[in-house]
């Protein structure tokens, strides 16, 4: 009887443990290599060769990739806010100028800036020449925001007030 005492104890320990342990499943990911130039496009002019390069269908959900050029100084988003993303940067070529909540930062090749959601953020290009940035967004959901603003700019028909209102679907605020 003892036996079957502890073997039904261990039994019920067991059951308990499983019962809190969650198994998450994840969709099947495949390898995907990206040559140079290949991705959506997603820039507003002729010429910028700036794309998503991974989508968040390839990642899981998990996050999506802009590699992001400019050939004109000043450039960059007006201060905003996201609420359901978080971004990184890592800067390949050129200056930038950050800012991230009260933080501003100067920002040249080689450094990885971090913009957690519900922070306020921008960043533009400082200085001349060329500049080149990998932006990850983690989870991944808002490349329909960059993919439909790009395509409203190359057709002429993004106005500030659409783009506020595309921006709202996505959860974004502009704060300038």
């Amino acid at each position: 009887m003892p036996d079957n005492k502890i073997g039904y104890e261990a039994r019920k320990r067991n059951t308990s443990q499983e019962a809190h342990t969650q198994v998450r499943t994840f969709p099947a990911l495949q390898p995907l290599i990206r040559q140079p130039g290949e991705g959506i496009g997603i820039a507003g002019s002729p010429g910028d060769p700036t794309a998503i390069t991974l989508t968040g269908k390839e990642t899981g959900g998990a996050f999506f990739l802009i590699n992001a050029y400019s050939l004109v100084p000043n450039v960059g988003p007006p201060l905003h806010v996201h609420t359901r993303e978080d971004e990184t940067w890592y800067i390949l070529e050129g200056e930038y100028e950050f800012r991230i909540g009260d933080n501003l930062v100067s920002a040249s090749p080689g450094m990885t800036i971090f913009g957690p959601r519900n922070i306020p953020h921008t960043f533009h290009t400082t200085g001349s020449g060329h500049w080149h940035v990998l932006i990850m967004v983690t989870p991944a959901g808002l490349e329909d925001f960059f993919i439909t603003m790009g395509q409203r700019i190359r057709q002429d028909e993004l106005t500030p007030e659409g783009l506020k209102k595309l921006a709202r679907q996505y959860g974004i605020s502009f704060l300038a």
